[in-house]
């Protein structure tokens, strides 16, 4: 647990591995010189994942794979003493990807690592197909439900529900705090909060009548808000092939909304909340968990 503050509390739904000093400083050397994964992803996920595997220990190795193949394994994996990029440019402003960002280590340890669990790819609608995003606060979208805002809660949701075929995995790196280290990642996992719900409610939320709103950071490029094809929000315990958006997520019965509201009353009394550290990766089974973020107070610094 090397890098969380003891406030945190780690959950049964999540397991905590730590990157010895040694292989810290061996993954760093051996990241020098990555193609760029935003003109050639193909080269850079080979060197990075080469990397990867030839400078972290074999256990850790295996723990990640145990995480992509047991079907029982914990939905949430935090990867913690990860190299970060020796000289950090400051904060994009607007979200994007910095012009600024001379070395490629942070995408390198993403990238790699990532490629253990299957194969990254991004959507030509969102971030200019970028297939790394930065999650900063951008200043005027404080309050929109998008990795953009800071100053209401991200609800919890899967990435990219609202499309048909969506990430089985997602790898958030944290580069940077807030100021005042009050940002909290929040995560669930569906087999834990559906193990509390009644065959009755369980049984509602596998009918094919919930709909979820197409994300914001789509809108620009797809015309706007849209709705989803009416999908179960879960198909079996065992494999959940969660769908869920919090808020915006709707039934089109009143029964089955009924079941929808108890499930999302349910996940958030049960949702782990920790404060990433610098150099751990988090790493989410997109199937199985659904994922959001606390509220801060950005400045708009370049620090944030």
């Amino acid at each position: 647990m090397a890098g969380l503050p003891p406030s945190d509390i780690i959950s049964e739904d999540m397991r905590v591995i730590a990157v010895p000093s040694e292989s810290k400083l061996r993954l760093l050397n051996a990241m020098e010189g990555l193609p760029s994964p935003y003109t050639q992803l193909g080269p850079h996920c080979i060197a990075s994942h080469n990397a990867v595997l030839s400078q972290l220990p074999p256990s850790l190795i295996a723990d990640i794979r145990d995480f992509h193949s047991n079907s029982l394994a914990p939905g949430a994996l935090l990867i913690t003493g990860l190299p970060l990029d020796p000289d950090l440019p400051l904060t994009p402003a607007n979200g994007e990807r910095s012009t600024e960002k001379s070395s490629l280590v942070s995408e390198g340890c993403l990238t790699g690592i990532a490629k253990l669990l299957g194969e990254p790819f991004s959507y030509a609608s969102e971030k200019n197909g970028d297939p790394i995003h930065n999650v900063c606060p951008v200043r005027h979208r404080e309050t929109v439900q998008s990795n953009e805002s800071s100053k209401v809660t991200l609800g919890l949701h899967v990435e990219n529900a609202y499309f048909d075929k969506r990430p089985d995995y997602l790898a958030l790196f944290c580069l940077r705090q807030d100021h005042e280290n009050n940002a909290r990642t929040s995560f669930v996992d569906a087999r834990s909060a559906l193990s509390k719900m009644d065959s009755m409610d369980r049984a509602e939320l596998q009918k094919p009548v919930f709909i979820v709103p197409s994300p914001q950071s789509h809108h620009e490029a797809t015309g706007g808000e849209k709705w989803s094809t009416p999908r179960p929000l879960f198909e079996n315990l065992d494999d959940p092939k969660l769908m869920c958006h919090f808020p915006g997520m709707k039934a089109t019965t009143p029964k089955s909304q009924e079941a929808l509201d108890k499930f999302e009353e349910t996940a958030q009394d049960i949702a782990t909340h920790i404060t990433l550290q610098p150099g751990s990766i988090l790493l989410l089974n997109n199937q199985k968990v659904a994922h959001g973020r606390s509220h801060f107070e950005p400045r708009y610094d370049g620090l944030d």
